[in-house]
């Protein structure tokens, strides 16, 4: 066991000189400039490997110098550091340590990271207890804004993850502290964008406390982006979250050639049918081995009877609660206790399902995620909780009536079946279509679910709309921009969780010669010079 550990930090040590070396070769030297193109400091191999393609194509385009910086504070790590982190932080950069020496290795000068500044303190005080005293409801945090800058949804999902609870209770000094935090990170970075001259910002999430300096650039018209290797997004003021222009897809769709639109389609429908007839893997779209449509059968947990049958489906509570922007109900935990309600006063079979177990680092968040969804239905009896491996082919074939979701993808999985599917979120993927219902508010949504034996009769689904969603949400956005074949990827790394370790670097080394760098900087250029905010599969020449 020891000697495995040993051979495993030697081997991940020759990798990464190995990968150092090969940005270094391929990346010019630092400028000198003193115009900036941030990026975001983590620990994310993947990461590394795009960020590192696009900054320095940035760089090169527009003259700039890159900065990194480190964008997990208040989240996952204290603002607030104490003396031996501080130590250990200083040490890391001093003697160039693992990712520092990464970051450096493909032209990153310095490493900035967050701390409470003295000069702002008073004001942060006096702007905390100012905030928090108008809070009349947890509603009213998803409402603040500093400098006319919304700031409210990414402190309640963080509250949200930070503590792995559903809801926030504005009473709470847990919360009033973070809210400090946040209001003390917001001034850090404020008053670097006003010190430096940022031309743009290349973050990974556009979410949580990760979003706050995305939010402030793009206040300030700083271009700003979200990458990872499956995608590339543009945040701006108009689409402030990843990939979120679901409006545009009808529109885009028409204007592409006819033989386009009907290969399109055609490969719509071969991966949409493969997933849906239980294949799972990334083939098919899936991060999990196994489908939640998988073939195998249980024991009947849906009564036969004549009675409406209505699935409720969750997700995680506290993961990214408003990743597409606001939803019907403040929370996971209004909707689900609206929904618990409001079955004791219908005539309809009520089942909730939580998503099939998941590998890798999802496995250690969704226990506590089941643990609260169950607790809140423990005091609604007619509501049935199956089993999280209860197959969604099963429950098509136990003949459900409709899906309940936010925005999770049942959205266009059901409704290729005949089975309509109402959403608590009009902030949703398939918002643009008409095989979903999408009302605008609760009193729209409760409406809907009081008079679904009326909606049954009036559902019509066109499933050629599906295949067209499914292509502009999963094909025509280039999934594939950084690798052609992510199967080999995945296989050659053995597991997508290893795509957050040095297998990755090894892999992209392999792949990403001078050439293939080449193609990429004109896929970015048509790409920043596209007015679609995803990289698409036209931006990589592939149509």
């Amino acid at each position: 066991m020891k000697y495995n550990l040993f051979s495993n930090i030697i081997q991940n040590i020759v990798i990464r000189h190995n990968y150092k070396k090969f940005n270094i070769n391929n990346f010019p030297k630092v400028n000198s400039s003193k115009r900036f193109v941030m990026v975001e400091f983590n620990a994310f191999n993947e990461s590394h490997v795009c960020q590192s393609l696009l900054a320095n194509f940035l760089a090169k385009k527009y003259n700039l110098n890159i900065i990194s910086y480190f964008n997990y504070c208040v989240l996952s790590a204290p603002l607030e550091q104490t003396f031996i982190q501080k130590i250990k932080w200083k040490l890391g950069k001093f003697l160039n340590y693992k990712n520092h020496s990464i970051y450096k290795s493909f032209g990153c000068s310095k490493v900035i990271r967050p701390y409470i500044k003295n000069i702002n303190k008073t004001k942060v005080e006096k702007l905390t207890e100012k905030i928090f005293k108008k809070l009349k409801s947890k509603n009213d945090v998803l409402k603040i804004k500093i400098d006319n800058i919304l700031i409210g949804d990414l402190l309640y999902d963080t509250f949200l993850k930070s503590n792995q609870i559903a809801s926030i209770n504005i009473s709470d000094k847990k919360f009033f502290h973070t809210l400090r935090d946040f209001i003390h990170l917001y001034f850090y970075w404020k008053d670097f964008f006003r010190d430096n001259k940022i031309h743009s910002i290349i973050g990974v999430h556009s979410v949580y406390s990760y979003a706050i300096p995305l939010r402030i650039a793009i206040s300030q018209k700083i271009k700003a982006y979200t990458i990872n290797s499956r995608e590339i997004s543009k945040i701006d003021v108009k689409n402030k979250f990843t990939n979120t222009n679901f409006l545009e897809y009808p529109s885009t769709f028409r204007k592409l050639s006819r033989s386009i639109q009907k290969k399109g389609l055609t490969d719509s429908k071969k991966i949409l049918e493969n997933r849906l007839s239980g294949k799972a893997g990334i083939s098919n779209h899936l991060i999990s081995k196994i489908s939640s449509f998988h073939p195998k059968k249980q024991k009947s947990l849906i009564r036969k009877s004549g009675r409406i049958k209505v699935l409720i489906c969750t997700r995680n509570v506290f993961d990214a609660t408003h990743v597409f922007g606001n939803l019907l109900f403040t929370d996971n935990l209004d909707w689900l206790n609206f929904l618990g309600k409001l079955s004791e006063k219908t005539n309809y079979d009520w089942y909730l399902k939580t998503h099939i177990n998941f590998d890798g680092k999802f496995k250690f968040y969704q226990p506590n995620s089941n643990k609260i969804i169950f607790d809140i239905f423990n005091k609604y009896k007619k509501i049935n909780i199956l089993p999280n491996n209860y197959s969604h082919k099963q429950i098509i074939s136990e003949k459900i009536d409709f899906i309940l979701t936010q925005h999770g993808s049942v959205g266009f999985e059901y409704p290729y079946f005949g089975i309509p599917v109402i959403n608590a979120s009009y902030n949703n993927p398939q918002v643009a279509y008409k095989f979903n219902f999408h009302p605008k508010n609760k009193i729209a949504y409760e409406k809907l679910l009081k008079n679904l034996k009326y909606l049954k009769k009036k559902t019509k689904i066109n499933k050629k709309e599906i295949l067209e969603f499914y292509f502009m949400r999963h094909l025509y956005q280039d999934r594939k921009w950084l690798f052609d074949d992510p199967i080999d990827m995945i296989k050659q790394i053995d597991g997508w969780d290893n795509m957050m370790n040095e297998n990755f670097y090894k892999y992209a080394i392999t792949k990403l010669n001078r050439k293939k760098i080449d193609n990429l900087n004109k896929t970015f250029g048509n790409f920043l010079n596209s007015n679609y905010q995803s990289l698409t599969i036209k931006d990589s020449s592939k149509i």
